[in-house]
């Protein structure tokens, strides 16, 4: 038996939770944030996750 799950769906909830934290507190707000939306995920759905949330913060580009 296998389940789907939106790792984009649920990388963009976790980042707009963490959108308008102090940027010296992010790292603690995303590990936070990471723990509440993936709980009850298996190791692999988590690691898809957090894949798709470095990529997303890799590609903000800052003016």
């Amino acid at each position: 038996m296998s389940r789907f799950i939106d790792a984009n769906l649920i990388a963009s909830l976790i980042l707009e939770a963490v959108r308008y934290v102090a940027p010296n507190g992010m790292n603690v707000a995303l590990a936070g944030q990471m723990k509440r939306y993936t709980y009850g995920l298996t190791e692999y759905e988590r690691e898809e996750v957090a894949n798709m949330v470095r990529f997303r913060l890799a590609t903000v580009v800052r003016a």
